[in-house]
């Protein structure tokens, strides 16, 4: 072999060699580049829900929380029109945009979760616990045993009173100058009698309710509605008050606390077909305390809509009222309005004074008139028992975070879940008005901790499907009964009309 062809092919093996070595260097760095790209890849997590009110909150829970887990970003979509789980179900079967987690009141969690659309997310209750939910918010996510959803805020309601009249109350108590002998008609003695008022009778002065020592406004709180009877017979309320309370005797959510202790759909966790007792003794008795209360309050129940009792309470035409949440800031956004003024009209009278000393240095002569000074002090409490025997128990519904059971990002929606239901509690009110179903939400105001008091211990919209329209019913049986209709001839019925939707629905299945 000559020396040129040798020279050739030492070049060309080591040509061979660099580019080897080349190729090689490239692949490894290409690898490498690969794993660097895999390591700080962002997961997509759609987030769908159907309250505009939420959409500050959702953009600034997802940036918050990307900012802590920057390899999950999530995504909100506001989906309006139509219904929303279905809309939810047809775009997870068809695998297109579906969201991972969603928002849903608990009310709807069976049909969601039979639909695979919302999988179990804590089974051994590590994050969804007492520690971080009181009972109401985790009995509300709570099915078959297991926790399906993220309990995120609640609605619920309480009593709401206003303390200047409880003040003037307790002042004419001490002064003895209540009005223990105003004139009632035989029903409402009837009442008094009948329904159990708990009042201290002597022969003379019928009725008269007994006070040891000086009594304060907090007296004047109902504990039940034997005391609110009892205050309005012996209180001679100011001028302008109509009435002692009113409140929306018609819709569901204002009324059922009367009942909410004994009839019983589903049980604690409203999911239990098995579980369901309406016309009992104690329901029927409680339905028959609240019929009474019409002959005792007159209440127009048409012209008795939410609105317009919140807003003859801001008028001061009654002292007590039932409310939902939303009369925290209502109530408050009156208050510093009336406060507002009372300072103007401050103002203009001081400047009116300074003109009258003018004009009678002059020899005028000339009078001020000081009109009247609007005001609200008011103050929330837990709802009163139906009577000293029977308690009460308010309705709630809860909205939820709920896992898609189509998801294959569960982990990332979890996470997102706990970090906006817990760890962002305290931004929800603020960002969307809603109360935070957690107890870390840092609520230090009344109005706020007694709205979440009556949550924990309240009972959750029943889950059962076939219970689905039960709400509807049970607020046509109230109305009946208001309106005089026989009340355990109407919880019967109730009663009769439910076995029949579960049984229909059960042979369906079979």
């Amino acid at each position: 072999m000559s020396i040129k062809k040798r020279i050739f092919i030492v070049f060309l093996i080591a040509v061979f060699i660099i580019g080897t070595f080349y190729a090689g260097t490239m692949s490894n760095r290409e690898a490498e580049e690969n794993n660097s790209l895999s390591r700080f890849q962002t997961e997509t997590v759609n987030l769908w829900y159907a309250d505009d009110s939420l959409t500050d909150l959702f953009t600034n829970a997802s940036v918050a929380f990307h900012e802590k887990n920057p390899d999950v970003r999530v995504i909100p979509t506001l989906i309006t029109g139509g219904e929303f789980l279905e809309a939810i179900n047809e775009a997870s079967i068809a695998n297109e945009g579906f969201p991972d987690i969603y928002v849903l009141t608990n009310d709807s969690l069976e049909k969601a979760y039979l639909s695979g659309l919302a999988s179990v997310v804590d089974r051994k209750g590590l994050v969804i616990n007492n520690v971080n939910f009181p009972d109401g918010a985790i009995n509300a996510v709570t099915y078959d045993g297991d926790k399906i959803a993220y309990p995120l805020y609640f609605e619920t309601s309480v009593l709401v009173y206003n303390i200047d009249y409880l003040k003037d109350w307790a002042e004419k108590v001490n002064a003895g100058e209540s009005n223990m002998d105003g004139e009632m008609s035989e029903e409402e003695m009837d009442i008094i009698e009948n329904e159990g008022a708990g009042v201290a009778v002597n022969d003379e002065n019928a009725g008269a309710v007994v006070h040891e020592g000086d009594v304060m406004y907090e007296d004047g709180i109902p504990k039940n509605f034997q005391d609110i009877l009892s205050l309005a017979q012996e209180y001679d309320t100011p001028e302008g008050v109509e009435g002692i309370i009113k409140w929306d005797v018609y819709d569901i959510f204002y009324n059922y606390f009367f009942v909410g202790n004994y009839l019983n759909v589903g049980g604690e966790t409203g999911d239990d077909v098995s579980n369901i007792d309406i016309a009992n003794n104690n329901s029927v008795a409680c339905m028959q305390m609240y019929q009474s209360l019409h002959e005792f309050f007159s209440i127009d129940a048409e012209s008795a809509d939410y609105n317009s009792v919140v807003q003859d309470f801001i008028d001061g035409k009654y002292v007590f009222s039932i409310v939902t949440s939303d009369a925290i800031k209502t109530l408050a956004d009156a208050k510093a309005e009336m406060e507002e003024e009372a300072k103007a009209k401050a103002v203009t009278q001081a400047e009116n004074a300074e003109g009258e000393e003018s004009e009678e240095a002059e020899g005028s002569e000339g009078e001020t008139v000081e009109e009247p000074v609007r005001t609200l002090n008011y103050g929330f409490a837990l709802m009163p028992d139906v009577n000293e025997e029977l308690k009460s128990r308010s309705l709630s519904v809860t909205d939820c975070l709920v896992i898609n059971g189509y998801s294959e990002k569960k982990e990332g929606a979890k996470a997102f879940a706990e970090f906006l239901s817990i760890d962002y509690a305290d931004q929800i009110y603020p960002r969307a008005g809603k109360l935070a179903a957690s107890l870390d939400a840092g609520y230090t105001d009344d109005a706020f901790t007694t709205f979440q008091g009556e949550y924990a211990k309240s009972i959750p919209l029943s889950k059962i499907v076939e219970a689905s329209n039960l709400w509807v019913q049970i607020e046509l049986v109230f109305k009946e009964v208001w309106d005089g209709a026989d009340v355990k001839t109407e919880l019967s019925h109730l009663q009769n009309q439910l076995d029949l939707q579960i049984n229909r629905e059960a042979k369906s299945t079979e």
